[in-house]
């Protein structure tokens, strides 16, 4: 019984969510997620997103903006940032401009990512920091990894 409820319940939401987004050409999502690169960054941010046909598979390509947040040395590190990413079906591509600054520092970072994604709603990607001044915020590595999920906002309306 508990296996029937459970296939009713992912019917549901895959007829749902193919109704509400995959009908959509346009839309907009919000994302948020947890990124390991030597340091625990949380982040959040909104995209908008332009799905290329009706009928899986198709690609889908995103831009947008957003913020990671972490602590470092007992201070708030603010990671204003800009995205734009690329999907097609299991696959992703993202690149990441992000502007890092505390009260004392500040560093710009560039960040491509490739990986798993589940039609841009869960994705798992890995990352490479390019730097373009030396290292100002030595705790943050070069390699990157992100978890995160994207939920389209016309669930919301």
């Amino acid at each position: 019984m508990k296996n029937f409820v459970k296939i009713l319940f992912l019917c549901f939401f895959c007829s749902f969510f193919s109704e509400k987004t995959f009908s959509q050409e346009y839309t907009f999502c919000a994302f948020g997620g947890y990124k390991y690169q030597g340091l625990s960054f949380g982040e959040l941010g909104v995209t908008y997103s332009r799905i290329w046909g009706g009928v899986l598979p198709f690609p889908m390509y995103s831009v947008g903006v957003g913020s990671e947040f972490s602590y470092l040395d007992d201070e708030l590190l603010l990671g204003p940032k800009i995205v734009a990413e690329g999907n097609y079906v299991f696959v992703g591509g993202r690149l990441n401009g992000t502007y890092y600054l505390n009260s004392k520092k500040e560093e710009f970072i560039l960040t491509p990512e490739v990986g798993l994604t589940f039609f841009n709603v869960v994705n798992l990607y890995y990352g490479y920091n390019f730097r373009f001044n030396d290292k100002v915020f030595d705790r943050i590595s070069n390699h990157r990894v992100t978890f995160s999920l994207c939920v389209p906002l016309i669930f919301f309306l």
